[in-house]
């Protein structure tokens, strides 16, 4: 009797206590509408004349954009925080890799490693590639690596999007196993694979003219290679071999730019090395013992690189002649920066922990200064359309901001409540935001948001009616209607959740029904999601309707039991305890 009273309590006090963390996060359906807009500060603004003249879409094809890792597109940018859709990456750990956005795809790379405190959802998962459908948030696909002996698969380094091909890089806790696939990115068929190569830095990778160059920990702790590869067969072209090296290399001008990150008691420096042959051309060693951050970034024939400092040594930014490796200022701050900086308008932009700063790019001075939620991690910012991005992930929720650029005020936040969360690094293109957020501690699936804003002059989210559970291989019929307010002719956009989609079809009359007709191969769960714009290119918000083969039988009249049944990780606590 005492074990099942005990029992009992003990299911009774996790669920108390991760509902929390559990049920708010869910409460923003569609999409998180309940997120409110905590500050908005929209005063001093400007125009940006390259935002409003491209005549073409500024991709984020890589780690913080581009091979200079600068964090800048020319795209449009969310002025407001509402969320057009958010993509639940199954199956992995709840940690997901920096977004890269192409043709209107997402692609991000999950965390497939058994690090949970709850062994209850699955044993060891192996990493995770997905690619996501940018308009509705819809599944296109997804590549689930298994656990091959020492190899985990894990996908943290960000992933490159290059001449319709992905490149990722399955990392590995044991230094000879790390790997570096190349996929068709429409499709995500394999093109070619580079094995043993070490585990890759968690920064991400570069590819610049048509080879590929990714940092790997070959040898212990804190000795690793610069490998540069093929982008076209994955062959080696050269290595480079040193102690420390670190981030996310740069790439401008046939100059790969990398730092070196030892660690306490050791001077730490930088590295010019000849992108063609990977010859050494220069070496900068910092003047005292201080910890570089992640990655340099480089514009303009000079490189800035962040640094935390050790006990009573202040943490400091850099900047060095790119091409002679020669100080041009150094700037002190009593703060520890550990992540990359980003680069606009001669300005640069480094985040500590509760704190966000810009800085004259040329002399070092600072320019503002604005105080943060205390962050658990450190973030990368990204600036486009005169906005800057940060995010503050904390032991309770995700709070991500927008700044004006060029005066430091607060336009946006936006607060996602949820358990120790991490995210570790965001995109923006097209006029949206995208980032992942995940909960390490637990380890529930990861997600992905979008931030769009949405035109009052826009349609409506579509309403779709038609079944919602079948069978494979049958034809099943389905309604889609969208309103407009101006009455204006609309155009629909489907995807159907098996990575098929029916892209901007049309014109329909406001408010007329259209007919559509779809049939699903395999069994499983599927999220038919619908958007529609109006003949001046208006979008609105997306209408989604589930679709289940077979039915889910239900599995209990019990209200406790339908209770759980909304909230996976709560249900698959209960039946561990119970079975």
């Amino acid at each position: 009797m005492r074990n099942i009273l005990f029992k009992k309590g003990l299911i009774i006090g996790i669920i108390g206590l991760l509902i929390l963390t559990t049920i708010l996060p869910a409460t923003g359906t569609l999409i998180n509408k309940n997120i409110k807009l905590e500050e908005q500060n929209t005063s001093d603004k400007q125009d940006n004349p390259i935002n409003s003249n491209s005549d073409s879409i500024d991709w984020w094809p890589m780690y913080q954009h581009d091979p200079q890792n600068t964090g800048y597109s020319t795209s449009k940018a969310p002025n407001t925080n509402n969320v057009l859709w958010t993509y639940n990456a199954k199956k992995c750990r709840g940690l997901l890799s920096c977004p890269v956005v192409v043709d209107g795809r997402v692609y991000i790379g999950g965390d497939g490693e058994d690090l949970r405190w709850f062994r209850l959802i699955e044993k060891d998962l192996g990493g995770k590639l997905y690619c996501i459908d940018a308009t509705t948030g819809g599944h296109l696909w997804m590549i689930d690596y298994p656990i091959e002996g020492n190899l985990h698969n894990n996908i943290l380094a960000a992933p490159v999007v290059d001449e319709d091909k992905v490149f990722v890089c399955p990392m590995s806790d044991d230094n000879p196993y790390g790997e570096i696939h190349c996929y068709n990115a429409l499709n995500g068929d394999l093109l070619w694979e580079k094995k043993d190569i070490g585990g890759v830095s968690f920064e991400g990778i570069t590819v610049s003219n048509g080879k590929l160059y990714a940092i790997a920990l070959v040898d212990g702790f804190f000795y690793r290679k610069v490998y540069c590869l093929n982008t076209t067969n994955g062959d080696i072209l050269w290595d480079f071999y040193e102690e420390g090296l670190n981030g996310c290399p740069a790439v401008v001008n046939n100059k790969v730019y990398i730092c070196r990150r030892i660690g306490d008691g050791n001077f730490n420096d930088v590295y010019c090395l000849n992108a063609s042959s990977g010859d050494p051309i220069w070496n900068w060693q910092a003047p005292y013992n201080i910890k570089f951050g992640d990655s340099p970034t480089v514009i303009d024939d000079k490189l800035y690189i962040c640094a935390e400092g050790l006990f009573e040594i202040p943490g400091a930014i850099f900047c060095i002649n790119a091409q002679n490796g020669d100080t041009i200022w150094m700037s002190e701050v009593r703060n520890n920066f550990r992540r990359s900086v980003a680069y606009y308008n001669s300005k640069i932009y480094a985040q500590c922990y509760d704190m966000f700063y810009c800085f004259n790019a040329d002399t070092g001075k600072l320019i503002w200064k604005q105080k943060i939620q205390v962050a658990v991690d450190q973030t990368l910012p990204i600036i486009a359309d005169n906005k800057v991005f940060i995010y503050s992930p904390s032991h309770f929720n995700l709070k991500y901001y927008c700044f004006d650029a060029l005066t430091g005020n607060i336009i946006w936040t936006l607060k996602i409540p949820g358990f120790f969360t991490l995210c570790l690094g965001s995109a923006i293109a097209d006029g949206q935001l995208y980032f992942p957020f995940g909960n390490q501690m637990i380890g529930e699936d990861g997600t992905v948001y979008c931030i769009s804003d949405i035109d009052s002059n826009a349609p409506e989210a579509p309403e779709i009616n038609g079944p919602t559970s079948g069978k494979p291989g049958i034809i099943y019929n389905y309604s889609i209607m969208a309103t407009d307010p101006n009455g204006d002719d609309i155009y629909y956009y489907i995807t159907w959740g098996d990575g098929t989609k029916d892209e901007w079809f049309g014109p329909y009359s406001s408010g007329e029904t259209v007919s559509i007709n779809h049939s699903w191969s395999d069994k499983g769960q599927y999220e038919i999601r619908a958007r529609a714009k109006d003949s001046n290119e208006l979008r609105g918000a997306i209408g989604i309707l589930k679709f289940t083969m077979p039915r889910a039988k239900s599995i209990s009249n019990s209200p406790l039991l339908r209770f759980l049944e909304r909230y996976p990780l709560l249900y698959k606590i209960y039946n561990f305890f119970v079975k």
